[in-house]
């Protein structure tokens, strides 16, 4: 029999020269490195693929912390100076401000928008508006559009029975319409909601601003994992007979006991998981802690315990 891997082949009850064998383990020897350097090519090349598969992946999902996935529209991306600022009767726009105009759908029905940069500040005086509160937009071509609160719909449906300026933004078309009291009609207006003011004793009193959307980028994955560990958060939790209990939220179950006796031990158990900790010694300190889902069941059990606590710390995640 031969193979294409080795030079020789040996007749069974045949004497073998070392230098054949020498040369068997040579091509051997040989054959390996290669495979090992090809395996190892193949190994770059397909983490090389991974990676760049990976950046690309981000990219089209995510550009300056905003996500391109046309699922956000109508909001504020950025404000590196501010949103707004007001002093007296006076709502100032803050340069830079960055923001998505809500603009219908694309033809695959994902949200359509239009990005508008503030070039620089811009000024809205309410000083002829009378005490209330008024929701503050700003339009696409820097200028503001302004409606009382109770004037402004969030519906499917046309709005009716109201009185003056109001402004209407439906979600299932993705557009903001403003009324004209000239023409008794909805006129489409290209404008992003900035605030919500509230006036009193002719000066501004109180200014609600809206919030830039936050997504987490590529660069800033690692926050997700840090929402799921322990937080300073901690309570103790009253035991019961039954030694059944439901976690209060996402989060971690921790048992403190001392044993009593060599072969004492405790035991938690939840959906999916179980520890146990076994003293090797009497006055043992044992400590378990298990991961828990809201909700979920957890099963403490003892055997020779003493001095047992039971505290749940809630996950960096939980409010």
């Amino acid at each position: 029999m031969t193979n294409t891997l080795i030079p020789y082949s040996f007749i069974p009850g045949t004497k073998a020269k070392a230098g054949e064998v020498n040369a068997n383990f040579i091509a051997l020897a040989e054959n390996l490195q290669e495979l090992q350097s090809d395996l190892s090519d193949r190994i770059a090349d397909l983490s090389n693929e991974v990676s760049e598969g990976m950046e690309e992946l981000y990219a089209n999902c995510i550009a300056d912390g905003v996500p391109k996935s046309n699922t956000v529209s109508n909001a504020i991306v950025s404000g590196p100076n501010g949103i707004v600022t007001n002093t007296s009767s006076i709502v100032t726009a803050c340069a830079e401000l960055k923001v998505l105009l809500p603009n219908g759908r694309n033809d695959d029905n994902t949200l359509k928008s239009t990005e508008y940069i503030l070039d620089e500040e811009k000024i809205l005086d309410l000083g002829t508006y009378g005490n209330g509160k008024y929701y503050v937009w700003l339009k696409s071509d820097g200028t503001f559009i302004t409606c009382s609160k109770d004037n402004y719909y969030i519906s499917i449906s046309q709005p009716a029975n109201f009185y003056g300026t109001a402004i209407w933004y439906s979600p299932e078309t993705n557009v903001l319409k403003q009324y004209d009291v000239t023409t008794s009609s909805w006129v489409t207006v290209l404008a992003v909601l900035l605030c919500l003011v509230t006036k009193s004793n002719n000066i501004i009193s109180d200014v609600s601003v809206q919030k830039p959307i936050q997504s987490i980028t590529y660069d800033n994955l690692s926050l997700l994992s840090g929402l799921s560990m322990p937080s300073s958060r901690v309570v103790s939790v009253t035991q019961n007979s039954q030694g059944i209990y439901y976690a209060p939220a996402s989060g971690y179950y921790k048992c403190s006991c001392v044993a009593s006796a060599a072969g004492s031990y405790v035991s938690l158990s939840t959906d999916g998981y179980s520890a146990q900790n076994i003293a090797v010694a009497k006055n043992n300190g044992l400590t378990l802690t298990i991961p828990v889902m809201k909700g979920s069941k957890l099963i403490v059990y003892s055997y020779g315990m003493s001095s047992l606590s039971l505290s749940f710390s809630y996950a960096g995640g939980e409010k």
